[in-house]
């Protein structure tokens, strides 16, 4: 999230702040030059002379030279700088002003993601359920507003919401719905969603069944904990980080904290690094480590944590625990 997925995309403009030809350079050295149609984190797609189109992914291009908008870069950095209200206004700029289609949905995509960092999850889902009737890959299907963490809170435009969600004919639309409504008046309602769902194609059956053990008929064993780590590893890994967080939870409520704290960092630097799962999972990392006797090993945790997300509530909590004394004793399972 927050725009890491453009970082292998240089932004190119003309010293005289004319518009340059859009084109793309490829790893190999090859360039060719024409209209770009698809610029996401799958790749490139682009139209060059003659009206052949022509599919690069993501690892093959070096990058693109293409001229964007004003209000899209700035729309970009302010996002960057979590300063999620800049991002807004400038982004919503952009979008009136943006022709091109690849660019507007460029836009849309940072726009989302400024929503959701604002806390607008109502206005967010909408968004992405409009983006995803264009989007049905395992990458945008990886970056759904779902709950993951037991601290989210669910705004009342939110719960409204997703009470006409739980039974659109959209799956992807059921599956945020029940997501929200886990441990609300309708958990039941919830829950029925999101076993009928796991029937589904492995992609959104595997999101939901990860789902499900945020509410566990009784408290996992040891087996449970076991099986759910097999189902994970069998997910895409751009589907991986939000079940990953639930094992940790799991396997730090178990008293596993070792494999937690694996866990935690996992979801941290390798699904789905700057986001806000990420932070509380260097959080849950830094606690864990902690239970473990590693204290040197959790107060680095936790300064990265201060550092990559200064200001955020994982940033104070970390503080937090940096202040308390060491306990004498590691707690462990018994």
């Amino acid at each position: 999230m927050n725009g890491a997925w453009l970082a292998f995309i240089p932004i190119f403009m003309s010293l005289a702040g004319e518009p340059l030809a859009e084109s793309v350079l490829l790893k190999n050295g090859a360039r060719f030059v024409g209209e770009i149609l698809e610029n996401d984190e799958r790749g490139i797609k682009v139209r060059i002379d003659g009206g052949k189109e022509m599919q690069f992914s993501a690892n093959e291009v070096q990058g693109i030279k293409t001229p964007r908008l004003a209000r899209h870069q700035l729309g970009q950095s302010s996002l960057d700088r979590r300063d999620y209200d800049a991002a807004l206004t400038s982004l919503r700029q952009a979008r009136e002003e943006e022709k091109r289609p690849w660019a507007q949905q460029e836009i849309d995509r940072l726009s989302y993601q400024a929503l959701l960092g604002k806390g607008e999850l109502d206005q967010a889902a909408r968004l992405y359920l409009d983006l995803s009737e264009r989007r049905t890959d395992i990458e945008w299907l990886g970056q759904a507003p779902l709950f993951w963490s037991e601290d989210e809170t669910l705004p009342p435009s939110a719960l409204v919401a997703a009470r006409g969600w739980l039974h659109d004919d959209r799956p992807i639309a059921r599956l945020m719905a029940a997501s929200w409504l886990i441990g609300t008046a309708q958990h039941d309602d919830a829950k029925t969603v999101l076993d009928e769902l796991q029937t589904l194609d492995s992609r959104l059956g595997g999101l939901a069944r990860g789902q499900l053990w945020r509410a566990p008929k009784s408290p996992p064993k040891e087996e449970d904990l076991a099986r759910w780590r097999l189902s994970v590893s069998r997910l895409p890994s751009s589907l991986r980080a939000g079940p990953m967080f639930v094992l940790a939870v799991s396997q730090d409520r178990a008293g596993q904290f070792e494999q937690a704290a694996i866990s935690y960092l996992m979801v941290a630097y390798v699904y789905w690094p700057g986001s806000n799962l990420a932070a509380r999972s260097l959080l849950g990392a830094g606690q864990a480590s902690m239970k473990t006797g590693m204290a040197d090993d959790a107060r680095k945790i936790l300064r990265e944590l201060m550092t990559a997300f200064p200001g955020s509530v994982w940033a104070m909590e970390a503080q937090k625990k940096m202040a308390e004394p060491p306990s004498e004793e590691p707690t462990r399972a018994p």
